[in-house]
C-alpha cells in the first residue's frame, strides 16, 4: 500500500517521512534513564582521557568492548565539536541522538530484507520498527544501547540471508555479540542456515 503511494508521489512521501523522523527525534529531550546515562557519561570520560589501556581497572564496567567502541567514537566526535563536559546535558542529548541513527539503519535493513524477499509490505515493516513506541522509548528517551545491538544483528541477518556475503555476516554478528552477548541466542539458527546453504544438500 505505502509502496504504491510512494511510487506515485515520491517527493511528498519523502518529505512526510523526513518530518516524521524529525518529530521522532524530539523524544531525546524527554527524561533519560538517569542511572545508565550517568554510567555512559563516566565511561566515555574514561575512554577519552585514559583510553582502553586501563579502562576496566578504573571503572566498574561489565560491558563487552563493542558498545565501548561506540562510546569512544561518540566522545571523540563530541570533543571535536565542543569543549563541553561529558557530564553535561548536551552530551546526553548527543549520545541519545547517535543511538537514534542506529534505529534508522535497522529500519533500512528490515526494509531491504523484506523487499528482497518480495514482501509487499517491506516499507511498512521498516516504518513499524522505526516508530514502534518501544524502539523510541528505549533509545531516544532512555538512552539505552539495545538499538545499537539490534542494528548489527539485523545487518548480519541481511548479509547472511539476502546478500550472501558471509564475511560481512560474520563480522556484523561478531560486533553484535560484542555489544550485547545476548546475540548468542540467534547464533545457532543463523549458523545452521549458513551450513545448509553452503554444505552439500544430501547432508541436510
Amino acid at each position: 500500500m505505502l509502496k504504491k503511494i510512494f511510487k506515485s508521489k515520491p517527493r511528498k512521501i519523502l518529505i512526510i517521512f523526513l518530518v516524521l523522523v524529525l518529530l521522532r527525534h524530539f523524544f531525546v529531550f524527554l527524561s533519560s534513564m538517569h542511572v545508565d546515562i550517568v554510567v555512559y557519561q563516566s565511561w566515555t570520560n574514561a575512554l577519552i582521557f585514559n583510553n582502553f589501556k586501563n579502562f576496566y581497572k578504573i571503572t566498574n564496567s561489565d560491558y563487552f568492548p563493542g558498545y565501548l567502541y561506540i562510546l569512544k567514537i561518540v566522545g571523540t566526535i563530541f570533543k571535536t565539536i565542543t569543549d563541553l563536559s561529558f557530564n553535561s546535558r548536551n552530551f546526553e542529548l548527543f549520545l541519545k541522538s547517535f543511538n537514534g541513527l542506529f534505529d534508522l539503519g535497522t529500519a533500512f535493513f528490515i526494509y531491504l530484507i523484506l523487499n528482497r524477499s518480495k514482501n509487499k509490505h517491506a516499507l511498512e515493516g521498516g516504518l513499524i520498527y522505526l516508530f514502534n513506541p518501544i524502539t523510541i522509548l528505549n533509545g531516544l528517551v532512555w538512552g539505552q544501547s539495545d538499538g545499537v545491538f539490534c542494528f548489527f544483528l539485523v545487518a548480519s541477518i541481511y548479509f547472511l540471508i539476502i546478500s550472501k556475503k558471509y564475511f560481512l555476516w560474520s563480522l556484523f554478528f561478531a560486533f553484535a555479540f560484542l555489544v550485547k552477548p545476548q546475540s548468542i541466542i540467534a547464533f545457532p539458527l543463523l549458523f545452521l542456515f549458513h551450513l545448509k546453504r553452503n554444505l552439500p544438500k544430501q547432508i541436510f
